[in-house]
């Protein structure tokens, strides 16, 4: 019960968060999501900011945790990917976080309290990931000859770095900024589904 719990929290953990970010987006007044983090659809006094975090952030990173204790709890593909599963636990703990301490107007570098913990904690649930996606591919080829998941978790991490090599040579006041952390969010996402569809058509 719980392995099929974790799966699927995957795969409806990445459509939820992208279709909130898509709806949220388009019901902000003069939100422009080339030039605007996600996180200023959350921001303090954003106009959907509770349900942003409450329906978006957090329960996404709460599916992140779940597919991540999967690994832990089974050991899906091998032994090895146990560690990829706690790196998802940590990054999905980190969106959590994130969500419970928005950004303040404009997500700026520094700001209050709640916005340094927004950082850091944003920060590391992408390195995590990163990493995640990474290692999870890597031990199940090399744990139990699943080609899949590699396959799945290079072309994820392509996207995830490419995008973040963007966004820090772009610098917080490009105005593409938006785009470029899109990109990795849906490199994220669409690993999380791919991978977490994967899981439920071989538990089969």
């Amino acid at each position: 019960m719980f392995a099929s719990v974790s799966r699927w929290s995957a795969v409806l953990g990445a459509v939820l968060f992208v279709a909130m970010i898509i709806v949220i987006g388009e019901l902000t007044p003069g939100y422009d999501p080339k030039g605007q983090f996600v996180s200023e659809l959350a921001a303090i006094n954003a106009p959907y900011a509770e349900i942003m975090n409450l329906a978006g952030i957090i329960p996404f990173g709460a599916a992140i945790i779940l597919f991540g204790l999967g690994f832990l709890v089974r050991a899906h593909y091998g032994s090895l990917t146990v560690l990829g599963g706690a790196l998802l636990v940590l990054a999905g703990a980190g969106f959590v976080a994130a969500g419970l301490h928005p950004c303040d107007a404009g997500c700026p570098f520094e700001g209050s309290r709640s916005q340094a913990i927004h950082n850091w904690t944003a920060f590391s649930a992408f390195i995590l990931a990163f990493f995640g996606a990474i290692w999870i591919g890597v031990s199940a080829l090399w744990s139990a000859r699943r080609v899949v998941p590699l396959v799945a978790g290079l072309l994820a991490a392509t996207g995830m770095g490419l995008s973040f090599r963007l966004m820090g040579a772009g610098g917080l006041d490009h105005p593409l900024i938006g785009l470029y952390q899109r990109g990795f969010l849906l490199s994220l996402c669409l690993w999380l589904i791919a991978l977490g569809v994967y899981s439920i058509r071989t538990s089969r």
